[in-house]
């Protein structure tokens, strides 16, 4: 099952009656969510997947996880990928298959911010932060990606979106 949804054209309180309307279980679940470059959606689309996850066997503690992860990926996207008056996008996909749970977390920028870097380059840099060591880093700025998700999730993955932005993944798989 699937569904698309603008944050633009609807509120939280919309969004939340939809997801409840057209899902039943949430073992196999796509949500797109299309929301304005502004970190004020942030919020709301935290919360989006934490009642996402909430309705799968997730515990608390990854659910709290979970939305770490959604604000570094949505804050990344309008930092660095995105400009005033973009419309980025953001999946979770939640899927279950031989006794596991599948979370996929997906953010599309524009990638006409102020420093946006393409899949490659995105690449590079984590291996660049790798080999000096910045998995350890513990300064208070430019921890979110190459830290914080590192070291939450089975995998973290770009790849350049067909929009000509950016887009970062992070995977993480559950045994039931």
């Amino acid at each position: 099952m699937s569904v698309s949804l603008s944050l633009a054209e609807h509120d939280y309180d919309f969004c939340l009656a939809m997801l409840q309307r057209e899902f039943t279980d949430f073992s196999q679940a796509r949500v797109e969510l299309l929301f304005p470059a502004e970190y004020r959606y942030s919020k709301t689309l935290r919360d989006l997947v934490s009642f996402m996850l909430e309705q799968t066997s997730i515990n608390s503690p990854w659910n709290r996880r979970f939305a770490l992860i959604t604000d570094e990926l949505v804050n990344n996207s309008i930092e660095h990928g995105s400009r005033e008056g973009d419309v980025n996008t953001f999946v979770c996909d939640i899927s279950t298959e031989e006794s596991k749970l599948n979370i996929k977390l997906s953010v599309s920028d524009s990638g006409h911010g102020p420093r946006p870097l393409d899949a490659s380059a995105m690449r590079k840099v984590r291996e660049e932060k790798i080999q000096k060591g910045f998995l350890k880093h513990t300064g208070t700025r430019g921890r979110g990606l190459f830290q914080i998700i590192e070291n939450l999730v089975d995998a973290l993955e770009f790849e350049d979106s067909p929009s000509g932005g950016l887009t970062v993944s992070a995977r993480k798989t559950f045994a039931l």
